[in-house]
């Protein structure tokens, strides 16, 4: 009897030293939104930063849309998404942060779909704003090989084995991010007035200064710093831009929101990061 007092004890000791969860809370809940090949499920997934983000407080939730889809596509999930997370917490409103291709599915909901009067902000992260030089060398690539197209098609299903997410064909989503129909998406995409937005950029190289590119980006950096200039491996600094330009961080694409740990030679904090997003938006009144 006397040891399990002494057992209790010590489990009351190391609760009442634990850390205890912040309260902190912004207006409106914050809805993260994936690019292309990423998901909301196990893999390259915002589970990890969501988590974070509630143990300090914040009201947050992770969308999944198809791996691999088109913008169309994509953001009529994300909207469906939005709408399902204001029946459910009862928020007139939510705050967005995207990453990559997120970024033009989260302004397509909100310019196309209607989803203005439900967006407080949008703040997106290496979302190719203009396009991406890339994607026109790989788009001409797929377009001559059937079997990378199936291959991609295939990651689409693993990604997002349930149907109703939908398999569009890679080479309608990879042509959505060249720079021609990007533009042409902006001009068909403008800014909705009474949401706010912001962006940031990234950037790495193969051998630094600062941060240091995964060599499995290091083609795709090699053509779109020929192309634009500094690049995170899939984006460039300018297409970054967008709203209100708030910096470039060091880091890889990969990097940038924590899908893979950041690569050696920047001291970019995806967990730091995103939680200066969410403090500010907090501050103001988001």
């Amino acid at each position: 009897m006397q040891r399990r007092l002494v057992i209790l004890a010590a489990l009351c000791a190391l609760l009442a030293a634990a850390p205890q969860r912040a309260v902190a809370a912004t207006r409106y809940p914050i809805v993260l939104a994936h690019g292309l090949l990423a998901s909301g499920g196990p893999l390259f997934s915002f589970n990890r930063l969501a988590r974070f983000l509630r143990w300090r407080g914040y009201d947050v939730y992770v969308t999944e849309v198809a791996a691999v889809g088109t913008v169309a596509t994509r953001g009529a999930q994300l909207a469906r998404q939005i709408e399902a997370i204001r029946r459910e917490t009862g928020a007139a409103k939510v705050n967005i942060v995207a990453h990559s291709m997120g970024g033009l599915d989260a302004r397509y909901a909100i310019s196309t779909l209607g989803e203005a009067a439900h967006v407080a902000s949008l703040s997106t992260v290496s979302t190719p704003h203009h396009g991406t030089s890339y994607a026109d060398e790989a788009a001409d690539g797929l377009g001559e090989q059937e079997r990378l197209r199936r291959l991609i098609n295939l990651l689409s299903w693993f990604y997002n084995r349930d149907s109703r997410l939908g398999r569009d064909d890679a080479l309608a989503a990879i042509e959505d991010l060249t720079p021609a129909v990007v533009e042409r998406f902006n001009a068909a995409n403008p800014d909705a007035g009474g949401v706010y937005y912001q962006s940031w950029g990234a950037t790495a190289s193969p051998d630094g200064p600062g941060a240091i590119v995964r060599p499995i980006l290091a083609d795709p950096w090699a053509v779109i710093a020929a192309h634009e200039g500094a690049n995170d491996g899939l984006v460039s600094v300018d297409s970054a831009r967008w709203g209100r330009y708030r910096g470039t961080v060091e880091a890889d694409h990969m990097g940038t929101m924590g899908l893979l740990r950041p690569q050696r030679g920047g001291d970019h904090d995806p967990e730091g990061f995103l939680l200066g997003i969410a403090r500010e938006l907090e501050a103001w009144g988001l």
